[in-house]
């Protein structure tokens, strides 16, 4: 056996053993971290991007399916859903992150498909072992770093058919170089030494081309190892998601042949992965196991559909059941067939730290009214997130909530826009239009308003908005709204049950306990407020007299002219 030889057989076997205790560690570390993580915030990082690469799977299947009907721009933003998503994300792979986004925006209307959620969810809260070793199968599949994988698979019919003849011969070319090392080692090394240059310069180029859809292909062998061990696991919970997953993998069997050639384990870095890469860059083994790989797969997107879906939701729902365990206290939604109302015992916003609880016993709208930051627009963003999440991840942060099946729409965040040179009026109306025209052609509605119609004068508004939260209930809209124009709690008071936020003014300092009452609201501290903080008291003493004589006269005077 030559020097060479011996060498080379040292080398495969070093990096052998070493690949194989560092996955040992891996594993272990994995394993720990997940048991750990369970139930608790999530604290992962978000870089600049991720979450606009997790909403691809959403924004393609919108294309797909346009006529479900979807939580939109607006809604998403005035309930900080982001940040709601980010406290829920408790996956590990890209497939339950991406599916569990596309959950949160699109409501389910029908009990059937919410019951199975829960039926997957109260499984994997009261079975911790089974769902461990369900998230340690996500967490081999991993997470894309930098493309969607889904939008990525369905734009691989814009890619041309390519040929491997290229590579063959490039890889051809370099094994005779090596050979040739044995009969003249001088030429040897100098035609390893071009062909290796050669090689990783064409392997280069060609990735280039290609490099998306070869991350794509990669984590799509990933998730087809990832389905097999999940059904393998053979949970009697999961028996009709094990077909499923049996199935199409089945289908997709001849793409994961070779496999090896196209990536290492997605716990990369191990020594044995890095010396694998090294091989593929020199005899373009990723790039010839991609082009043969292409057509089969274009032959087989329904199968991968089922599969990332399948996938997602199990995910997703592991996910919601760590929810649940970090949001303690919360409850199960009861959903009554054409309740127009909400119900709900100690109800509490999921973002804030020692938030207050609420309660309310409603069949149809509310009007809110009450002092600057008495809590107003918090606990409208709590109704409406609760109706989000209770026909979503089948969970709401109460002890207990009522409610219907409701399209959900809200206006409360808008501002200006410079690109647009739309004012904070017109994108108020249009805001307002779209729910209007939301009404009678799906299932009902509900929508939070904050200040209704705030940016434009107090007469055109008072009539206007009268007008518009009135025609809503007319339509069968269940409308929370927030107002300061105390006027709208009497012109209202048929169609619309008042409440209120109050606050206790005491030595020159306000205090809010955000505490719901019923009834309109008989106090206001925009003027005191003004006081509090420094000014001018020969200001704030003649806008409180000019505010008096308003309320006892009507009239609006500067000074008080006897």
């Amino acid at each position: 056996m030559t020097p060479y030889i011996i060498v080379f057989l040292v080398i495969i076997i070093f990096f052998f053993v070493q690949a194989r205790l560092y996955r040992r560690r891996a594993h272990e570390e994995l394993a720990s971290g997940i048991r750990r993580e369970w139930g608790q915030t999530p604290k992962r990082s978000y870089e600049p991007g991720d979450l606009t690469k997790i909403g691809r799977f959403h924004d393609t299947r919108k294309k797909i399916e346009p006529a479900k009907f979807y939580i939109d721009e607006i809604t998403w933003n005035d309930l900080d859903m982001d940040a709601v998503f980010k406290q829920i994300n408790n996956t590990r792979s890209s497939i339950g992150e991406d599916y569990l986004y596309h959950l949160l925006r699109t409501p389910s209307f029908t009990a059937k498909e919410l019951e199975e959620r829960e039926r997957l969810i109260s499984y994997f809260s009261n079975n911790r072992e089974d769902t461990f070793r369900l998230q340690e199968i996500f967490a081999a599949i991993g997470r894309t770093k930098s493309i969607s994988f889904y939008e990525t698979i369905h734009r691989l019919s814009g890619l041309k058919k390519r040929s491997n003849t290229e590579h063959i011969l490039l890889a051809c070319l370099l094994l005779a170089s090596v050979a040739l090392l044995f009969i003249s080692p001088p030429l040897g090394i100098v035609c390893i030494i071009a062909m290796v240059g050669i090689n990783v310069v064409r392997h280069s180029n060609h990735k280039k081309v290609i490099q998306d859809y070869l991350s794509g292909f990669r984590y799509l062998i990933y998730m087809l190892e990832g389905a097999k061990a999940a059904s393998g696991l053979n949970l009697p919970v999961l028996d009709g998601y094990n077909q499923v997953l049996n199935e199409n993998t089945g289908k997709l069997s001849t793409l994961q042949k070779g496999v090896f050639l196209l990536t290492s384990n997605n716990m990369s870095g191990s020594p044995g992965d890095v010396f694998m890469d090294y091989l593929r860059m020199l005899f373009h083994l990723d790039i010839l196991k991609f082009n043969s790989m292409l057509a089969k797969t274009l032959d087989r997107l329904d199968e991968i559909d089922i599969i990332f879906g399948t996938m997602g939701l199990l995910e997703s729902m592991t996910a919601a059941a760590s929810y649940r365990e970090q949001k303690n206290p919360c409850c199960q939604p009861e959903f009554v067939t054409g309740y127009k109302g909400l119900s709900f015992q100690n109800i509490y916003h999921p973002l804030i730290d020692h938030p207050v609880k609420n309660s309310l016993e409603e069949d149809g709208g509310i009007l809110l009214t009450g002092s600057n930051a008495s809590g107003k627009s918090t606990f409208l963003k709590t109704a409406a997130l609760n109706v989000l999440l209770s026909q979503t991840i089948h969970t709401c942060t109460a002890d207990r909530f009522i409610t219907g099946f409701y399209r959900l729409f809200t206006s409360m965040s808008l501002r200006d826009s410079l690109e647009s040179g739309e004012s904070y009026y017109m994108a108020e109306i249009r805001s307002l239009k779209r729910i209007l025209d939301s009404c009678g052609i799906g299932p009902s509605v509900f929508c939070c308003i904050d200040e209704v119609l705030r940016g434009t004068n107090t007469v055109e508004r008072i009539a206007a908005s009268a007008q518009l939260l009135k025609s809503m209930d007319e339509q069968g809209v269940l409308c929370f709204a927030a107002t300061h124009d105390v006027e709208l709690t009497g012109l209202l008071k048929d169609y619309y049950a008042n409440y209120h936020f109050q606050e206790e003014i005491t030595d020159n300092d306000i205090f809010f306990n955000y505490r719901l009452y019923k009834g309109a609201a008989s106090t206001r501290n925009a003027i005191k407020l003004l006081e509090i903080i420094g000014y001018d008291k020969t200001v704030t003493e003649k806008a409180e007299a000019a505010a008096n004589r308003f309320l006892n006269t009507g009239l609006w005077t500067l000074e008080n002219k006897g």
